[in-house]
């Protein structure tokens, strides 16, 4: 679930940003491909132990295992195919008054991020005004 959340999330960033629909889940999903995969591997050989229990239960903890291993596989190659796809069917077009905003709070952000870059654009702009 929560990686659904995060492709939709980048896809709305994408979208913000001036991109088609189709562009933005793509984009959303090739960033986030990479963790899903990470963080769902780890998982998947976590649970890995269950699946070759021995022992007093082991008929219990293999069936819970293998439940859980071969739902994680499937989630983990299904979802990354599925939420762009639905994300380019559902969403709407941004308004113009969000894009706008969007825009404003990432060069807020960005000045936030980079204020040397802000001083030092404004000490090259008096020195032009200087020469003049």
């Amino acid at each position: 679930a929560k990686n659904a959340i995060l492709i939709v999330a980048f896809a709305e960033q994408a979208l913000l940003e001036g991109q088609s629909r189709f562009d933005a889940a793509m984009t959303a999903a090739r960033l986030r491909f990479r963790p899903i995969v990470m963080t769902s591997l780890a998982f998947v050989l976590g649970v890995a132990p269950l699946v070759f229990a021995t022992g007093a239960g082991a008929g219990a903890r293999q069936s819970m295992g293998t439940g859980v291993f071969g739902g994680m596989i499937i989630a983990t190659f299904i979802a990354p195919i599925f939420i762009p796809l639905f994300f380019t069917m559902l969403a709407r077009a941004p308004k113009p008054k969000e894009v706008e905003e969007a825009k404003r709070e990432h060069d807020d952000a960005q000045r936030a991020m980079h204020p040397d870059q802000q001083r030092d654009a404004s000490n090259e702009s008096r020195k032009e005004g200087d020469h003049a």
